[in-house]
């Protein structure tokens, strides 16, 4: 018996992917910790477990792309049988036009014959006769009702096989991990990376959730328009990634929404603090030049964050809640700063 076919969802390939970055992470760290070994010297176990993560690894790398595939796979096959399917509509229609000439044909003979029979003198051959000939024409009405039956069958169970395939038919669109406008992760993949630290909570260490957000976006895109606003949210981005390869690297960095941003930094309070003010210094410090048809100038921007350290029991809801209060906290003071929520 053929197996069910199985219609991978977007949240396996995401889970695979992420426990790979998972244990990218962990390999770094293994790394670290690891002594350098002198020639000759038997490797030790942190000499030994980074290299089998990283075929771990590149196994989940793996298991994503195959998942992918077999998505891809599941559509090309649905695509096929809705081809199959409307072919075999057109072939009947095809069918039903030739028996409809057909039957055409006999019943317009029979008619002449039955003309033709009407001028001669009645006799009991006669009437046998026409009784043959309407007999022959009942039997191509009754075979062209037959072949109508069958064919409104097919019509009907084509019908119902296509509304079902476009039902649960969805486009072969690769998930994206990866936001197109600043090659960050995105919201969707941060929000699954949470739910992780969440559960891993208390076996991880201490960790933050930072969310910032860009001052003034709303302005400048007002003033300048849309496409110079994405400009400089793709420029700040840039910044705000170029700073945690230096701050904090193993941090998790995401665009959140529009010009917001968000990041679990492991580690405690103050390593956040230190990292939310790397922020925020870069993005103050930085100038773009901007040349309109009509005016030139230079931008510049500041950043507003909120920062709540992460409480064994909180749930990935409540975190979010928090350091929104914060951000929002940072706004109302001015922008250009980092405010850390309160415990409770």
């Amino acid at each position: 018996m053929a197996q069910p076919s199985h219609h991978p969802a977007a949240g396996e390939l995401t889970s695979s992917f992420l426990l790979a970055q998972q244990l990218e992470q962990t390999t770094g760290q293994l790394g670290a910790l690891s002594p350098a070994s002198a020639a000759g010297e038997p490797r030790g176990m942190l000499d030994v477990c980074p290299e089998a993560l990283k075929h771990v690894c590149s196994a989940l790398y793996g298991m994503a792309d195959a998942i992918e595939t077999g998505r891809t796979d599941v559509v090309a096959r649905h695509h096929q049988e809705l081809s199959a399917l409307r072919t075999g509509l057109r072939d009947g229609l095809r069918e039903l036009g030739e028996a409809k000439q057909r039957t055409e044909a006999q019943v317009g003979q029979h008619i002449e014959e039955l003309q033709a029979l009407g001028e001669l003198p009645p006799d009991p051959a006669l009437v046998a006769q026409v009784r043959g000939v309407t007999a022959a024409m009942q039997d191509a009405t009754s075979r062209l009702g037959g072949c109508l039956n069958a064919l409104a069958q097919r019509v009907e169970s084509a019908t119902q096989r296509i509304a079902a395939l476009e039902a649960q038919l969805s486009p072969p669109v690769k998930p994206s991990f990866r936001d197109p406008d600043t090659r960050l992760y995105t919201r969707a993949a941060f929000d699954e990376r949470l739910c992780f630290a969440v559960a891993t909570g208390p076996f991880r260490g201490p960790w933050c959730l930072l969310l910032a957000d860009i001052d003034l976006l709303a302005e400048i895109g007002e003033g300048l328009g849309r496409i110079v606003a994405d400009a400089l949210v793709f420029k700040v981005s840039r910044i705000l990634e170029e700073r945690t390869r230096e701050e904090c690297r193993h941090a998790c960095l995401a665009r959140y929404d529009g010009g917001s941003f968000a990041a679990i930094v492991p580690g405690d309070l103050g390593q956040a603090r230190s990292l939310a003010q790397a922020f925020c210094e870069g993005v103050a410090a930085a100038r773009w030049e901007y040349r309109g048809q009509e005016r030139q100038e230079v931008l510049e921007t500041t950043l507003s964050i909120g920062l709540v350290p992460y409480r064994q029991g909180c749930q990935p809801d409540a975190l979010i809640e928090r350091a929104e209060r914060a951000l929002r906290q940072a706004k109302e003071q001015g922008g250009n700063r980092m405010v850390a929520a309160a415990d409770g």
